[in-house]
């Protein structure tokens, strides 16, 4: 009798062991699975993604935030007028479309006064009013 309850003891522990390998070995695949949902997930979300909700990189700054802005305006007038979400994010869209825009003349200026001097024999004041250092890069 003694020995029989020994030998379902130890087959007791051998089943708790088994189930607990087959317990740790379904978590794990169910963590695979997730993983793999989400990835479907975002794939699926970069698909369906509507024009100027999402910015593309082959547009410059300036068009993705005229994107914006149109998209903006289309959801703005959707929603009612009291929704001051939409209107501040509107706002923040315009200022950055100004900065890029200065930015932009900013830098078209600039190469045109670099253009215009490496073509020019004289320099040209780099900083306005400042005589001597534009001397200098004459005689340079």
């Amino acid at each position: 009798m003694e020995r029989k309850r020994k030998v379902s003891e130890r087959d007791k522990k051998k089943k708790k062991k088994k189930k607990k390998k087959k317990k740790k070995k379904k978590k794990k695949k169910k963590k695979k699975k997730k993983k793999k949902k989400k990835m479907m997930k975002k794939k699926k979300l970069k698909k369906k993604t509507e024009c100027g909700s999402t910015l593309t990189a082959t547009h410059s700054p300036t068009s993705q935030l005229l994107h914006r802005l149109q998209y903006d305006r289309f959801l703005g007038e959707a929603h009612t007028e009291g929704d001051s979400t939409c209107k501040s994010r509107r706002d923040v869209l315009m200022s950055q479309l100004l900065c890029s825009a200065q930015l932009q003349v900013h830098l078209i200026i600039c190469v045109t006064r670099l253009a215009s001097w490496l073509l020019s024999d004289r320099a040209i004041d780099v900083r306005p009013g400042c005589k001597t250092h534009s001397s200098d890069i004459s005689t340079r």
